[in-house]
């Protein structure tokens, strides 16, 4: 989609798939190419995100034709240099959390839109869950207090048997410092 434009891309899904896959494939070596790259380069975590295979962009169908296929050859392939892998796809995923699960990652990052509740009961108690903290409304203009609230509760939700990293849903554009050391103040101070 960056290459080539989101709108381009989701019109190629229906009018034009044999060359989005052949596209795909391109971008697919590419990152794999850059991935490696940051290992060699010092890397221990690589995170593969895919915005556009976001529940909010695309159908399930979609997503396991043109998303899946390509989002587990790169993870495969990075889980074998070593480097631990995350992964983030945008928006509401709820509908594809076993699909992605089933990449290969060490851990999910979710968006806000995802039930964290929801999120471990279908990933289970070992499956590392990133997430899911409001990125655009709470952690921008929120209060430290409704920060911090909205910490515990994904704590509660997602980790009280540990494998959850406690962050923003998503890319974090804008949010006061004092946000910012609310949410690592609760992920510091909860008793596990």
């Amino acid at each position: 989609s960056m290459l080539r434009g989101s709108d381009f891309v989701l019109r190629d899904v229906y009018k034009d798939k044999e060359n989005l896959k052949e596209l795909l494939k391109i971008t697919t070596e590419s990152q794999k190419i850059w991935g490696r790259a940051l290992v060699e380069a010092g890397a221990d975590i690589i995170m593969v995100s895919d915005p556009t295979s976001s529940g909010d962009v695309v159908s399930p169908r979609v997503w396991e034709e043109f998303g899946a296929p390509y989002f587990a050859e790169v993870v495969t392939h990075l889980k074998k240099t070593g480097v631990k892998v995350f992964s983030h796809i945008c928006g509401d995923t709820n509908d594809r959390l076993k699909s992605i699960s089933s990449l290969g990652q060490d851990c999910l990052s979710v968006d806000q839109k995802v039930d964290l509740a929801y999120a471990r009961k279908i990933l289970g108690p070992k499956r590392c869950i990133m997430g899911n903290i409001d990125p655009t409304n709470l952690l921008p203009f929120g209060s430290p207090e409704e920060v911090s609230r909205q910490s515990v509760k994904g704590i509660e939700q997602a980790g009280k048997e540990g494998a959850f990293v406690l962050s923003g849903g998503c890319l974090i554009l804008d949010a006061p410092p004092e946000n910012m050391r609310a949410m690592v103040n609760v992920a510091r101070a909860y008793k596990y």
